[in-house]
């Protein structure tokens, strides 16, 4: 039996570069919008998959963004501010995550 590794499962957040994801992008990807519509997200059973995925994307957008990959771990500790409609996902990344960001259209 396999067990689930918080540090294995991945998750991918697209950040846009201006303004909020687009519905469009939500209803053309197989990501899903956050409540602040901040971001597109979605988890994936490891870091090579979520790549893979990420990069059948190109050219499907219809704006930038910057993506970010975090642990199921550091998703856990993401905090959501409702009445300001932000969060705290890139303080929960690391530096090298955080330097590994890379814009996709």
């Amino acid at each position: 039996m396999m067990t689930l590794n918080p540090y294995k499962i991945t998750w991918a957040f697209l950040i846009p570069i201006k303004g909020i994801a687009t519905k469009q992008d939500n209803y053309a990807t197989s990501l899903q919008r956050g409540i602040s519509k901040s971001h597109l997200s979605r988890h994936f059973s490891d870091i090579e998959d979520a790549k893979k995925e990420i990069s059948k994307l190109k050219g499907k957008l219809s704006k930038e963004y910057k993506v970010l990959f975090i642990t199921d771990k550091q998703f856990g500790q993401i905090q959501n501010n409702f009445t300001n409609q932000t969060d705290n996902l890139l303080e929960v990344a690391t530096a090298k995550q955080k330097a590994e960001m890379f814009i996709i259209k």
